[in-house]
């Protein structure tokens, strides 16, 4: 069951604080229930391109009767000084203080309980105790990323562009555990623009990986088939190929580890968030890793293996165990086989037979047998022979 643009309204100052909203959060929050999230309803809005990115034609229309019956309230304030809508211009909404109790228990009654409306409100309620009023910026940056075309227009591109992405990265988080299936789908239906909140941009070496790693994880939740684990290792194996710096290796190293490691049997849809949620973790680090990014990093995949199952590599593996006679005679003829190699190459440039003899079951090369004294200078070589008879001296028997 769908939920009216005047019910969703009515939701929104209901989980905000004080019950009140300006009216450029409102309308990004409206466009995220219904243009993101498709929350749709017969009276929805009709969202264009302008000065603060998506902008509803007909949000004044559909909002009077909210306003005509007492329901909601507004206050407007603008500089009469000026002859133009400056920045300090505002509009805010709220729950209308006559009815606000009334509306309180309708909504709590008959809305909030009802199984038919849960998942809706339950975004609704998510996303409007995110995206408080302190967080208008980070809002405005989301639907951005999102839907980009309805940024064409905007006066503050640059800025949202460049502003700190990591309130945004957080919600994705949050996002990953909180939102059930469609919701899920919904929100990764622009897998670039969910990357690009992560710092992974157009540009991006490995923005095709990753968005290829993510696509397959997603399958599942539009119940088509199961995770192809060999197609996501194949994505996996792709990541630095490209890039000369390597920058996101420690990553691939860790993900062809854990992946190559998952019980095929053990993989549930729980299971899959959960390696959504270490996957987009960890680029919150800044990549290539520090020594502090480092840490951090090993902390996540200690966090993961702990959440998830794991095939030990040494379960049901023999105890190692070496035959020592028998690798004794092998490395004795290989050894064997390199002298007699060494020999005949030996006699290609010139070495005659005569010159080579037996000793025990090896060929020896008595032309080319080494004089260790050529080594040492007569000088060195006097107190070697000194020292070899001082030798000779102390192990011959003393008289008593």
């Amino acid at each position: 069951m769908n939920l009216d643009f005047e019910e969703k309204f009515l939701l929104m100052l209901y989980f905000s604080e004080e019950n009140n909203t300006l009216i450029t959060r409102a309308m990004k929050l409206m466009f995220l229930f219904e243009q993101i999230f498709e929350i749709k309803s017969e009276n929805e809005l009709e969202f264009i391109a302008y000065d603060l990115g998506p902008f509803a034609k007909n949000f004044q229309i559909n909002i009077t009767p909210l306003i005509t019956e007492e329901l909601v309230g507004y206050r407007e304030y603008c500089d009469s000084n000026l002859n133009y809508i400056s920045e300090s211009y505002y509009k805010e909404y709220f729950l209308n203080e006559k009815r606000k109790g009334e509306i309180k228990t309708i909504l709590e009654k008959e809305y909030i309980p009802k199984k038919n409306y849960k998942y809706p409100i339950e975004l609704i309620k998510f996303l409007t105790e995110i995206y408080t009023k302190t967080h208008l910026k980070d809002l405005i940056q989301l639907c951005y990323f999102l839907e980009p075309e309805f940024a064409q227009n905007s006066v503050i591109d640059e800025e949202v562009e460049y502003y700190n992405r990591s309130y945004n990265q957080k919600f994705i988080l949050k996002a990953i555990f909180l939102l059930n299936e469609n919701h899920l789908l919904k929100l990764f239906r622009n897998i670039e623009g969910a990357l690009k909140i992560f710092d992974i941009k157009g540009n991006s070496i490995e923005k095709e990986n990753f968005s290829l790693f993510v696509q397959e994880h997603l399958i599942p939740f539009r119940k088509e088939s199961v995770i192809n684990l060999n197609k996501v290792i194949e994505t996996i194996d792709n990541i630095s190929i490209r890039d000369p710096n390597k920058t996101y290796k420690f990553l691939k190293f860790r993900l062809l580890e854990i992946y190559s490691l998952i019980n095929e049997e053990e993989i549930n849809l729980r299971t899959i968030r959960l390696l959504l949620h270490y996957f987009f973790k960890s680029l919150t680090l800044q990549w290539p890793l520090n020594e502090n990014n480092m840490k951090k990093f090993r902390n996540i995949i200690k966090d993961l293996k702990k959440n998830i199952q794991l095939i030990s590599i040494k379960d049901d593996q023999p105890p190692l165990s070496i035959d020592y006679p028998l690798l004794k005679k092998e490395l004795e003829n290989e050894f064997q086989k390199k002298t007699i190699k060494k020999i005949k190459d030996r006699n290609e440039v010139g070495i005659q037979k005569e010159e080579l003899g037996y000793k025990g079951d090896f060929l020896i090369d008595k032309k080319n047998l080494p004089n260790i004294f050529e080594e040492f200078s007569e000088e060195e070589l006097e107190e070697l022979i000194s020292s070899e008879d001082t030798e000779d001296l102390a192990d011959t028997p003393s008289e008593i």
